[in-house]
């Protein structure tokens, strides 16, 4: 008892309060914008050199499946602080081009990779490429650039198919090891394709990227969580102690 209060009533409001921290900071992916087809991508490995190549860990098997890419799209998430893990999945394009986030830059040099209808892809498969750590801002932030001039920066996007740098995206379901599904369930992990403007398909495939977003935990929770053990051991001392003298 401390002040009143039994050490185990502070420890259990302490795992309460560590749960319920916890359960509001599970990891929430929000894209906003409106749903919009982009005619350059479907089911079959030709609509798509990348997503379907079967090297990339990606795979679309929904018909049908429409992709948020407009000039008022963008990628948000209610966490009060996350990390973002940043992978590449694959890129066909005649031009480096770069992913910039909060203590990531990355470029793909090799424009032909994971891509199916290139010829000699390196098929490297997707791999982690950086982690953004301790963000707090609501909208993510990263940017796409192209060696070809291009920019495009999440939040301000261009319109799908309309032959401008731009972005999609989708949510993304897991699976196992380094592959995913597209789907239109939110979930932690999203898809972003990349049109850099090389040229005028607009297939969004010139850098595909996957982000996990992943929430950190509060630190007060965790001295909450702390502090409840502490007292929950100190009154397990204090009893023991008690125990002893009467028996002495």
């Amino acid at each position: 008892m401390r002040n009143g209060t039994p050490a185990g009533l502070l420890f259990s409001s302490a795992v309460i309060a560590f749960s319920m921290c916890s359960a509001a900071q599970a990891a929430t992916v929000n894209i906003s914008g409106v749903s919009v087809a982009s005619p350059a991508y479907g089911t079959t490995v030709g609509q798509q050199n990348v997503v379907n190549s079967g090297l990339s860990g990606l795979t679309d098997s929904l018909s049908g499946l429409t992709y948020i890419g407009n000039a008022s799209s963008a990628v948000t998430t209610s966490l009060a602080l996350y990390n973002v893990d940043w992978y590449l999945a694959g890129a066909e394009s005649g031009f480096t081009n770069t992913l910039v986030a909060p203590g990531v830059s990355f470029s793909e040099s090799n424009q032909n990779n994971n891509c199916i209808s290139c010829g000699a892809s390196p098929a490297t498969g997707p791999f982690l490429i950086g982690t953004s750590v301790n963000q707090t801002s609501p909208l993510l932030q990263f940017t796409l650039r192209s060696s070809g001039g291009a920019s495009v920066t999440n939040g301000t996007n261009g319109n799908s198919g309309s032959g401008v740098a731009s972005l999609i995206f989708s949510y993304l379901e897991k699976g196992a090891g380094l592959t995913w599904s597209l789907t239109t369930t939110p979930t932690d992990w999203f898809l972003f394709g990349f049109n850099d403007n090389g040229g005028p398909d607009a297939d969004h495939d010139d850098f595909v990227g996957i982000g996990h977003v992943s929430a950190v935990p509060l630190p007060g929770a965790f001295l909450l969580f702390a502090s409840g053990l502490g007292l929950l051991g100190l009154g397990g001392f204090r009893g023991r102690r008690r125990s002893l003298a009467v028996s002495a």
